[in-house]
């Protein structure tokens, strides 16, 4: 949720539509898939996601059924490899993993892309490395602007839950809180500030109203 938001917010200050963009998820552990899976749910198109192994691709051998499962979903255009291979002309890249991506792959991307090395405290790539090629930048660190972590989300999406009297998180509500979020400031958005900040008090409140809408459509 968070990262879409970030997307959202990233995607709406650089002029660009996120269901066209091309973005490129590095691991495919629980956090990697979960947050395909929200990408491709938010109608985004081209969503390529690495294993330490490399690109998921439907068909490769030795996936668990969960990989099997996501290589299906994902990789539109059949790529086989790498980061080298996935990053090139990409828009975006996700860092959920502890491999390390050196910036000269961050330069193969599209111009101005969008980069969020999310692994706490030592992100996939240098921050400041990274900004060379970035329009933007964020990482799951404070010591950083945009921050993307997941108590973005968490405590209005609990709310939210206890409020409608429902049982399970749907996508709808997902998707929902990820709207919200980017909405916080969504007039005021500077490449330094795509998401509020972990602690605006505007956030839980918006958070939980909006899974609240979303639970009454379920």
């Amino acid at each position: 949720m968070a990262v879409l938001a970030g997307l959202r917010g990233a995607c709406t200050l650089l002029g660009r539509r996120i269901d066209t963009s091309r973005i490129v998820v590095l691991g495919a552990g629980a956090a990697g898939s979960a947050t395909a899976d929200l990408l491709l749910a938010a109608g985004v198109h081209d969503v390529t996601v690495l294993d330490s192994r490399g690109i998921l691709f439907d068909g490769r051998g030795g996936l668990n059924p969960v990989k099997a499962a996501l290589a299906a979903r994902t990789n539109p255009r059949g790529l086989r490899g790498g980061a080298a291979v996935a990053l090139r002309d990409a828009d975006a890249v996700i860092g959920l993993c502890a491999a390390t991506v050196p910036d000269s792959l961050i330069a193969t991307m599209a111009p101005d892309p969008i980069v969020f090395a999310l692994s706490s405290p030592v992100p996939e790539v240098d921050p400041g490395l990274a900004a060379r090629y970035a329009a933007v930048v964020g990482t799951g660190g404070s010591d950083h602007p945009n921050q993307i972590i997941n108590t973005l989300a968490s405590p209005g999406i609990f709310r939210g839950v206890l409020d409608a009297g429902v049982r399970f998180i749907t996508t709808e509500m997902k998707l929902a809180a990820a709207d919200a979020i980017a909405g916080i400031v969504e007039d005021s958005i500077t490449a330094d500030r795509i998401v509020p900040h972990p602690l605006d008090p505007r956030l839980a409140p918006a958070v939980a109203r909006a899974v609240v809408r979303a639970a009454g459509r379920v």
